[in-house]
């Protein structure tokens, strides 16, 4: 059963974000950015959803669940960018910044870098963001089940999804549930400042059917 997630979920909404942040790798950015382990980050993320910041993607309104036997198997966040004339990128950047003011300050070089490799969401596509199956589900199409529900609720609209390049295994599924990749930013730098698990991010879209 796919549902809307709700403020009971939030634990396990934590572990997509953080899984999806690690991204097939060992490096979660917020530590490397912030000093934050991601049982420290939690607080501020669990405070950024209780605001139920407009337009913000970490807010309980743009996260699906896949339930199976009872228990929440998967997650992901979706929202239509641009949709109330912000970008989201930005919001998220302005809001950490307001949340974490000295921790900003000083990861300011290392967020100029990060910067680099950013690619602007397009205005109007639906996203699809933190894609998270629990191990205790994985490998019975629980993803696969939770892209196919934003597809069909956003018929005739097109979708993007942003990743590292170097979580082969994500990139692989969402080739296979028909996307492209359409663009691609790399700072070999990044990986030397363990920033990101990958120094390259890619755009992937995939239009309407």
């Amino acid at each position: 059963m796919i549902r809307q997630a709700s403020h009971q979920d939030f634990d396990f909404i934590y572990e997509a974000i953080v899984q999806s942040e690690y991204s097939g790798g060992n490096i979660f950015p917020y530590e490397s950015l912030f000093g934050m382990k991601p049982a420290e980050f939690k607080e501020t993320v669990f405070n950024i959803f209780e605001e139920e910041i407009d337009g913000m993607p970490w807010h309980y309104e743009h996260w699906y669940i896949n339930e199976l036997n009872g228990h929440a198997a998967g997650a992901l966040c979706s929202w239509v960018e641009g949709s109330d004339g912000l970008s989201s990128d930005l919001l998220h950047a302005q809001t950490l910044s307001f949340l974490l003011p000295a921790q900003w300050q000083e990861a300011k070089i290392k967020l100029e870098s990060l910067s680099s490799v950013t690619i602007p969401r397009v205005n109007g596509f639906v996203q699809l963001e933190h894609l998270y199956t629990s191990q205790d589900f994985r490998g019975r199409g629980v993803m696969r089940e939770l892209m196919q529900f934003i597809f069909e609720t956003n018929s005739g609209k097109q979708f993007e999804i942003q990743v590292l390049k170097g979580n082969i295994k994500a990139v692989s599924l969402y080739e296979y549930m028909g996307f492209s990749v359409q663009n691609e930013k790399c700072n070999p730098a990044i990986k030397n400042l363990a920033l990101l698990s990958s120094d390259c991010k890619l755009q992937l879209t995939k239009q309407h059917e």
